[in-house]
């Protein structure tokens, strides 16, 4: 193509009208991923050379929907050199803000299905230093695939802290949910405990909370500890992990500290481990606060 200008404005062109073309292309989709996998080159000048991108016929970026074509190819075929291939020309010819959220789950998809942890994982960080706003689903999306990957819990949770350098997701409740809810189904207790001290010791707002005046911010961060510590003990009551609910609501007190007489989550949780003990010293406490008010 003479003038590499045009080429996103073809490739466009070319996808978007391809269920029209498929009268006279069949399969116009996997006729472009063949145009863009196969470059300029013959076999042993391929074999040689290092450039994952030497040869190919496509000097400019193909558009969005060009790249989310691609993907849904190498969904379909599996080839890792032609993902990699695709992710390279990706992340050298579009800007940060061209890459949007259907071509990062795209991404994520062919990752997770044809299992290539360590390139998304590489992905995902040259995303984020290069600026790419990826939406809090499609990261929760990727990290619970990472934490699905027999010996990537390290990668999982460094990626997890990694939020906190960002401006749009924040590690909250929300957040991190789906990690706890997947860890009380396959992990013991004591495990769920240790990962509850290692997220515990790293909540902190992220880059722009952070900005926000100091008694706002601190009042931001403790709601964000308050909801963490209450969504993780439901959590625990609802799949009947009442060692590790008790455990966490004695953190959350002391994340408080103050005693509120409609806090009745003592009571509940003694109540369901059948601690008596427990269960009167939280009623008695709850009924002194009641009757000084």
């Amino acid at each position: 193509m003479n003038n590499k200008e045009d080429i996103p404005f073809f490739v466009a062109s070319l996808v978007s009208n391809a269920y029209p073309l498929n009268s006279w292309i069949p399969n116009t989709h996997l006729l472009f991923y063949k145009m863009f996998c196969s470059p300029k080159l013959t076999q042993e000048e391929r074999t040689a050379g290092t450039d994952l991108l030497e040869g190919n016929i496509f000097d400019n970026q193909v558009s969005k929907i060009g790249y989310q074509s691609l993907l849904h190819s190498v969904l379909v075929n599996g080839k890792k050199k032609h993902f990699k291939k695709t992710l390279e020309h990706m992340q050298k010819y579009m800007d940060s803000s061209e890459i949007n959220d259907e071509i990062v789950s795209k991404v994520i998809d062919v990752s997770s299905q044809h299992d290539f942890p360590i390139l998304l994982g590489l992905t995902m960080k040259n995303f984020m230093e290069k600026g790419v706003k990826v939406s809090m689903e499609n990261y929760v999306k990727f990290y619970m695939y990472l934490d699905r990957c027999k010996g990537f819990e390290k990668d999982t949770l460094r990626f997890i802290f990694a939020v906190n350098d960002t401006e749009h997701i924040q590690t909250d409740w929300e957040f991190l949910k789906p990690l706890f809810s997947r860890a009380v189904k396959y992990k013991k207790g004591k495990d769920i405990l240790e990962l509850f001290e290692l997220i515990k010791s790293k909540l902190q707002l992220n880059k722009k909370n952070s900005q926000l005046p100091e008694e706002e911010s601190k009042a931001l961060l403790d709601k964000i500890k308050v909801n963490f510590y209450k969504g993780l003990i439901d959590l625990m009551l609802k799949n009947k992990a009442f060692v590790v609910a008790d455990f966490v609501y004695k953190e959350y007190r002391n994340q408080v500290k103050s005693k509120n007489q409609n806090d009745t989550l003592g009571i509940k949780i003694s109540g369901l481990k059948k601690d008596l003990d427990s269960f009167e010293s939280y009623f008695n406490e709850m009924s002194t606060i009641q009757s000084e008010e």
